[in-house]
């Protein structure tokens, strides 16, 4: 079969998110898939690499950026290149597919109906217009989580027959590293800060990540952990004014450090050189942090919502949604208790094997097999 894809994550920088899932799935398939070709679309140029034995094809052009490229180029370049299957990867389809042509589409969250006010305002409007036809379009769905297999068949409709779980995984840098080789490798990045113990946060300065409950958990604790600093890795995003004037209000700006965007390269590093990982996040699709910060061999304290329990099982700490009071207790109690920190760490590492690019890949190659058989995947693979 020829399989089109919407390749546009991997023009990214970034890893997380959907970028690192797209790149991750995709570099698995590439290893499996020995029979398909594929169709890599983009509106502009990127980069991937594959083995030899993995046919694929760049796709790359268009006038038009972004959703509206997917939405004029990609109906045009399917049909030229008479794909038998396009894959939207994320959340959209374009509305012309031809006929013929069967359609997957990844939906990795459903923020936009669950907290749209934490969107940037045309990133809304776009979700709002065109996930939900897309996801009733589609021929199967794959979703990060079963929390989120369960969003899509209680907001958009879609029967549980056209859903598959075929989630994300930490990479396989994401390792156990020896304390002093981690903070060795992050001299650079926290400069005078290279020796002191810290508490580390990942992920887009966005609402949704809530890491303002984080920064207000770690003032109440600076006591309890007086060389303890919070570092938050992650991008500027938006509507993050409160966010920053926390720390800068709130006294925090000698405890509380805004890495900004951490190169792959340094991330592994510096998950196993903190002493606890923390996400209070408010939703979330699946969480790729916490598999990385369990695979790295670091204590896990999240939010207790059910994509974050469904990833981090007994592996990790949950506490009350929005309650910095908990957040504090469980912060101390991690980095000081030893027996609770060896627990965590040992049931971490065991839970983040249940996480595999190449068991996703698997799924993913059984549903291509259902939708070329003409009857769907709908009635062979199900959440």
């Amino acid at each position: 079969m020829k399989i089109a894809l919407d390749a546009r994550p991997l023009c990214a920088r970034r890893t997380h998110g959907i970028p690192g899932f797209v790149r991750g799935i995709l570099g698995a398939i590439a290893r499996a898939d020995r029979e398909n070709e594929y169709l890599l679309y983009a509106d502009r140029d990127f980069c991937f690499e594959a083995p030899p034995s993995f046919r694929w094809t760049k796709r790359v052009g268009g006038r038009l950026p972004g959703t509206a490229w997917l939405l004029a180029a990609a109906p045009i370049w399917i049909r030229r290149d008479r794909a038998d299957v396009f894959w939207g990867t994320q959340h959209v389809l374009p509305p012309f597919v031809p006929r013929g042509t069967r359609v997957l589409l990844t939906v990795h969250d459903l923020v936009h109906r669950r907290y749209p006010g934490t969107m940037e305002p045309f990133n809304l409007w776009v979700h709002r217009l065109f996930v939900g036809p897309s996801a009733r379009r589609a021929d199967h769905i794959m979703v990060a989580s079963e929390s989120t297999a369960r969003d899509v068949r209680e907001l958009e409709g879609v029967a549980p027959g056209r859903i598959a779980v075929v989630g994300p995984a930490a990479a396989g840098q994401y390792s156990p590293m020896h304390a002093g080789e981690a903070r060795g490798r992050l001299c650079g990045l926290l400069g005078e800060d290279a020796d002191r113990p810290y508490v580390l946060a990942v992920g887009t300065l966005e609402p949704r990540k809530n890491f303002g409950v984080a920064i207000e958990a770690f003032a109440r604790v600076a006591d309890a952990l007086p060389r303890h600093k919070l570092m938050i890795a992650g991008a500027t995003g938006w509507k993050n004014g409160r966010l920053l004037s926390s720390v800068l209000e709130g006294g925090m700006s000698r405890r509380v450090r805004l890495l900004g965007y951490v190169p792959d390269e340094l991330l592994p590093a510096l998950y196993a050189a903190s002493d606890c990982f923390v996400l209070p996040s408010l939703y979330e699709g699946f969480g790729i942090p916490v598999a990385e910060a369990m695979a790295a061999g670091t204590p896990v304290i999240t939010s207790d919502i059910p994509s974050l329990r469904e990833v981090a099982g007994d592996a990790g700490i949950a506490f009350p949604l929005g309650d910095p009071g908990r957040l504090a207790l469980e912060m101390v109690r991690v980095c000081t208790d030893q027996d609770l920190r060896r627990r965590l760490i040992s049931r971490g590492l065991v839970r983040a094997k249940s996480f595999s690019y190449d068991a996703s890949a698997a799924r993913f190659l059984d549903i291509l097999r259902g939708l070329g058989g003409g009857g769907g995947a709908g009635s062979r693979v199900a959440a």
